[in-house]
């Protein structure tokens, strides 16, 4: 056997304690990751059907606010480069934004 194996560090291979506590760490980690593995994240290009129209507004405190993005300028911009819509805009789930009231 090496040494590693004599070690302790090995030691809760056999034992009882050691094989709950592995379970219990695999199971938390598969509760964790599974949620992010069944999840479509949205691509840019999905956003950019609608946004990407120029007359595209919504209400903000009783004034029309563009919510237009220009694709060539996002690709080119630091947050087009280095992150995607939906990671700051983490409420949409889908093509198609529900309306929000606020």
């Amino acid at each position: 056997m090496s040494r590693l194996s004599n070690s302790g560090l090995c030691s809760t291979r056999g034992s009882k304690s050691g094989r709950i506590l592995i379970i219990a760490i695999v199971v938390f980690l598969l509760g964790w990751a599974g949620p992010a593995w069944g999840q479509h994240k949205l691509k840019d290009q999905d956003c950019l059907q609608c946004h990407s129209d120029a007359t595209l507004t919504k209400d903000v405190n009783g004034k029309q606010a563009s919510i237009s993005v220009d694709g060539a300028n996002l690709m080119h911009s630091v947050n087009g480069s280095m992150f995607a819509c939906v990671d700051c805009h983490q409420e949409v789930s889908r093509v198609v934004p529900e309306t929000r009231t606020m």
